[in-house]
């Protein structure tokens, strides 16, 4: 698994860098999900007001399955490992610039869920704990889980012209798809602090 999140980032890092090589770009690192959930962001300048910016995201989490004995009013709940990939893509126009490509922004968003790999025994012990037979996205050890799309705003300040910091807040609506996905809409804010480097 770590190998495939290697090859993932090595590629989005060099995509990036063959499509946008003639124009400013900046790293940067997502501060708000760093326990167990690393997201690297790449945002391409394309005006002074208008940029692009692609993410990259994995999101080391636990799964749980509940169960309770209603004789002694306990529940118990067996965990199961999981790891997920979120890509992410926003478009930014700077309403508000101190220089090309930072200020205050408001854009476009959207980002996917997908499930990379799961523990092994998932699927037996739902069965053993819900007796009954999982839905085809629960049997399912990979695939698209959800999408999330929606705007964002915020602002970024340039520190000595290469170091940067950026606030956002992204308000989305999130939706399953793939197999058997539930026909339920959720509303999301996520809010997001990043550290970056302007090459």
């Amino acid at each position: 698994m770590k190998f495939k999140i290697i090859i993932f980032i090595t590629a989005f890092l060099f995509s990036m860098h063959m499509t946008f090589a003639q124009r400013n770009h900046e790293l940067k690192l997502d501060l708000s999900a760093i326990s167990k959930h690393y997201i690297l962001s790449y945002e391409s300048i394309l005006t002074n007001r208008i940029s692009i910016e692609f993410g990259l995201g994995f999101d080391f989490r636990n799964l749980y399955l509940s169960e309770t004995d209603f004789t002694s009013f306990t529940t118990t709940y067996h965990k199961f490992s999981a790891t997920f990939m979120d890509p992410s893509l926003g478009g930014k126009y700077y309403f508000v610039i101190n220089e090309s490509g930072s200020g205050f922004f408001i854009g476009p968003y959207a980002r996917l869920k997908y499930l990379l790999s799961r523990e092994e025994g998932y699927v037996e012990k739902w069965e053993e704990v819900y007796d009954s037979k999982p839905s085809e996205r629960q049997i399912s050890n990979s695939g698209v889980r959800n999408l999330q799309y929606g705007i964002y705003t915020g602002g970024k300040l340039i520190i000595k012209k290469h170091f940067l910091i950026e606030f956002s807040m992204a308000y989305t609506r999130d939706r399953e798809i793939g197999i058997a996905a539930r026909n339920s809409t959720i509303y999301n804010t996520r809010y997001s602090i990043k550290l970056g480097y302007r090459l």
